[in-house]
């Protein structure tokens, strides 16, 4: 095994020149740095295959998302049945939930907006990637607006049934 000295590319030890660059391959690597080099390649596609996917919709996010939707179509529901004094409230709720599930089954569409919105900001947003941290945010929110959303409805319930 030979390294690039310019470019760092792995070669085969039967290559004269880097096939990458061009350069002039030295002399084949020892052993040991040839398992030094294949650790460090090892270690790269480690930690390449377990980096979070931010557009994976998982299980239990869908789950959520099916509950929020769900709790949309409930404040729809109580919409229709509960005097005009709480529908503008009602309406707000529909609308947050269902944008909240929207969010955590496509979350592609909404870092497409982040990205619109940093457009303006940053140069290359188009190379932006979203972080770790804004997943389990958008996740929590999504969490959030669901416990929120559910107590509402329980709440409405209880006033639209004892009156």
């Amino acid at each position: 095994m030979k390294v690039c000295k310019k470019c760092g590319a792995i070669q085969d030890n039967n290559h004269i020149n880097c096939i990458d660059c061009g350069e002039h391959l030295g002399s084949p690597l020892t052993k040991e740095d040839e398992a030094k080099v294949d650790q460090e390649v090892s270690k790269s596609i480690t930690n390449l295959s377990n980096r979070t996917d931010y557009f994976y919709v998982r299980k239990r996010d869908k789950v959520i998302a099916i509950l929020l939707a769900i709790g949309a179509l409930i404040f729809i529901i109580l919409f229709i049945r509960i005097k005009e004094d709480y529908r503008p409230i009602l309406l707000s709720g529909v609308v947050a939930m269902a944008i909240r599930a929207l969010d955590i089954w496509f979350p592609w569409f909404s870092w497409e907006i982040a990205k619109i919105h940093y457009s303006f900001t940053i140069a290359n947003s188009d190379d932006l990637q979203p972080t770790e941290l804004s997943l389990i945010i958008r996740r929590l929110i999504s969490y959030g607006m669901l416990i929120v959303g559910y107590a509402a409805i329980i709440y409405l319930m209880i006033y639209l049934y004892t009156k």
